[in-house]
């Protein structure tokens, strides 16, 4: 007995120091635990699943549970707020370390329509579930398709595929209702207004005439003209029979729009210009905004006494950017003014106590001891302070001009 406990030992010992060997197994590092949350899903109060979410792990939704006739399954939701569960990939994170919500099927006393054309369900309305409601009543309006076959067009719905009895709009629902989309021989006449106001398309009957439009579409900046069977053709005739589906396109006649003008003046100190006003104007859309210098020019200066004709005497028209005047009044058309120049000259007196009676400056008795030209509305420091503070003067007078 003592040699097999020996024995035992031993082997013991040398399984502990063979290489590679682990005596004990890697602790879990119960430091940082990864934190969780916690789905319980239920159905009218009872339990139906569990599933325990990681972070970047995936929340799968349920199978949706049955429900009776006037009874609708809307979806999962959390019970504490009532929002709906996002399924997909989950971000969890602290904190708080763990998380549990509980989740409840949404069962809502209401119908389903479903529209159906040509085998594909092309949308599943849900209605309430009582007869007197106006919402509950079949509503197509917001069901939107597109007939394949360019020689049908839309006859009715009906319960059965093909059937010939129509199911009416305004019909009160009473049980969860299928719909098929039904066609008949006819065209499809769309109308292009090319910016203006929507127009209803036209089902007519094959070799039937369309009807034309009435009120006319209206479009900002135009008079309509005409519809056409080509952009900018001549007028369709409403009385031809249509045999296959098209497109009529209204033709407009440009006529007068509203755009507005900025005016830019060059700043005294720089070359830079900045924006001081702004007019609306009018013009002949799709033509060029225009800038007449007789009733358009720049009002920069405030004060009722510095009139049109004393600024004309500041400033001059430069330029203006293109513009094509857009029928929906957004065009804006930029003009830039620059500050008109002068001489600045100062004379002084050859010696103390010479008067400069006149504009002469230049003589015996008084000479320019300097000049410049300068914007309006520049500072003539540069000059002006160069006389000022010339000791050379001090004794002396000196004028502008």
């Amino acid at each position: 007995m003592k040699k097999w406990l020996s024995f035992i030992v031993v082997l013991a010992l040398a399984l502990s120091l063979a290489p590679g060997a682990s005596a004990l197994a890697p602790a879990k590092d119960l430091t940082d635990p990864e934190p969780t949350r916690t789905y319980n899903f239920y159905v009218d109060l009872n339990w139906k699943q569990t599933q325990v979410v990681k972070n970047g792990d995936t929340l799968v939704a349920p199978e949706s549970p049955t429900t009776p006739e006037g009874w609708i399954f809307t979806g999962w939701v959390d019970r504490a707020t009532g929002n709906p569960i996002a399924f997909g990939v989950q971000t969890v994170t602290p904190p708080p370390m763990s998380e549990e919500i509980n989740v409840d099927a949404r069962i809502v006393p209401a119908y389903s329509i479903t529209f159906i054309y040509n085998g594909n369900v092309i949308k599943t309305k849900i209605v309430p579930n009582d007869p007197a409601d106006p919402a509950n009543h079949m509503d197509d309006s917001d069901v939107f398709y597109t007939i394949q076959d360019g020689t049908q067009v839309f006859s009715h719905w009906s319960e059965t595929p093909g059937g010939s009895t129509p199911y009416l709009v305004g019909t009160p629902t009473t049980k969860n209702t299928t719909l098929y989309l039904v066609t008949k021989p006819g065209s499809i006449v769309t109308f292009n207004s090319h910016g203006g106001s929507y127009v209803e398309p036209q089902y007519p009957n094959a070799g039937q005439p369309v009807v034309k439009p009435a009120p006319d579409p209206t479009r900002a900046g135009y008079t309509f003209s005409h519809w056409s069977a080509t952009e900018g053709g001549p007028a369709y005739n409403f009385g031809t029979p249509v045999n296959n589906s098209m497109t009529l396109h209204a033709v407009w006649t440009p006529a007068t729009a509203n755009y507005k003008v900025l005016y830019y003046l060059e700043n005294a100190e720089d070359d830079l210009y900045t924006l001081v006003e702004s007019r609306n104007k009018s013009g002949p859309t799709e033509g060029s905004a225009v800038y007449n210098d007789a009733t358009d020019f720049i009002d920069a200066d405030p004060l009722p006494e510095e009139n049109e004709a004393v600024e004309r005497k500041r400033y001059v028209f430069d330029h203006s950017e293109p513009a094509t005047i857009a029928g929906d009044g957004s065009t804006v058309f930029r003009v830039y003014f620059k500050r008109l120049t002068y001489a600045f000259r100062m004379c002084a007196a050859n010696s103390p106590g010479v008067t400069i009676p006149g504009p002469e400056c230049e003589n015996s008795s008084y000479h320019l001891y300097a000049s410049a030209q300068y914007k309006y509305g520049q500072s003539t420091a540069p000059t002006f302070d160069k006389g000022l503070h010339d000791p050379k003067l001090k004794d002396y007078i000196w004028k502008l001009y």
